[in-house]
């Protein structure tokens, strides 16, 4: 842990008085006014002594964080106050990446050897992904004449999703309407009970329905089905389009990343099974089934941005042309009518038009 000194407003303006006063004393050579550069320049030598050059060894702790951009959160650290003798007093903590307008966090008085839990308000203020954090600590102690700072960093990861954004009315509908049972797959999760029958020889025992045999006199047994699954596809296109620079289109970006999130989101709550195909520097495809595959592709969009016109290579579109529910995010802003084309009913996911 390295410790930076700088001098703070204050001790700069007693840093001017008792250079002023040095300069007036070597003028006039005047007792008193030699006792008057002192009195000036002498708290700043206290400070040092007392403060010290560098502040105690201290270590960060916090756990993974997962946030949405913009959302404000309660943050949690622990800061381990590691020197076997030296007292941290006054520590002014703040994570730069998280701050809010209050201005992080005061911590009085950390023994030596002690830990101290903390809960910040924090926010985000953009997307994106870190692999660590880095908070910001210092101390004017004693007398606010110089401040010692120092950064403290975790091996923890900080992911800022896209803001959520409200979907268009006719993507909603499209998300809404069942797919016909051909198109969906079955759950590869608990069966589900679907109705009885009398058992058969041969039949697994675990499935026979106490009650009802004991009511109908013969062994009864539960019949159990496969719950049948949504299937939907979202491609997110990141390409601009051809000529366009990339100093714009960040709106759009920014929307667009947002309501795939959304889409992401709602798809879950749907219990729908989503395959997701990225149209990017390179081409991705992820299928999203559980909440950790979720987040597997929400960390990506945290990090996601538009990439230069390309051409599609076709095998990455390969099987999306059977989905019922297909949505087409442009996301760098090339609306990609011929790759479109391709596809049976692709859904264009846009903030300012209708279905295309």
């Amino acid at each position: 842990m390295t410790t930076d000194l700088e001098v703070t407003y204050r001790g700069r303006l007693l840093i001017l008085l008792g250079v002023l006063a040095t300069l007036a004393a070597w003028i006039t050579q005047g007792t008193s006014v030699r006792l008057a550069s002192a009195t000036l320049l002498a708290p700043l030598v206290v400070d040092i002594l007392w403060g010290g050059i560098r502040l105690p060894n201290l270590r960060l702790l916090m756990n993974r964080r997962r946030t949405e951009s913009g959302v404000p959160f309660l943050e949690s650290f622990t800061v381990h106050n590691e020197s076997t003798r030296r007292v941290a007093v006054d520590l002014l903590l703040r994570e730069p990446r998280t701050d809010t307008h209050a201005g992080g966090l005061l911590l009085h008085y950390l023994a030596p050897g002690q830990r101290e839990t903390l809960r910040v308000p924090a926010r985000t203020r953009s997307r994106g992904r870190a692999r660590h954090r880095s908070v910001v600590v210092s101390s004017v102690f004693p007398l606010g004449l110089i401040r010692r700072s120092a950064v403290l960093r975790c091996e923890s990861e900080l992911v800022s999703e896209p803001v959520r954004m409200p979907l268009p009315p006719h993507v909603l509908q499209s998300m809404e309407r069942d797919d016909p049972d051909e198109l969906r797959r079955e759950f590869r999760g608990e069966d589900v009970f679907h109705s009885l029958r009398e058992y058969r020889e041969g039949d697994d025992a675990r499935t026979v329905h106490a009650m009802r045999s004991a009511a109908a006199g013969v062994l009864v047994r539960r019949v159990l089905r496969s719950q049948p699954q949504r299937e939907a596809c979202l491609v997110l296109d990141l390409r601009r389009a051809p000529g366009r620079s990339a100093r714009g289109g960040s709106r759009r970006l920014e929307w667009s990343l947002g309501a795939s999130a959304t889409i992401v989101d709602v798809m879950q709550e749907k219990g729908a099974v989503l395959t997701c195909v990225v149209i990017g520097t390179q081409d991705r495809r992820w299928t999203i089934t559980t909440p950790d595959e979720s987040e597997d592709f929400l960390a990506f969009l945290a990090e996601a941005r538009h990439v230069e016109h390309r051409s599609v290579a076709r095998e990455s579109l390969d099987g999306i042309e059977g989905f019922e529910t297909c949505l087409w995010v442009p996301a760098g802003g090339y609306k990609a009518t011929q790759d479109r084309a391709a596809l049976p009913n692709p859904i264009l996911v846009t903030e300012w038009e209708g279905p295309v």
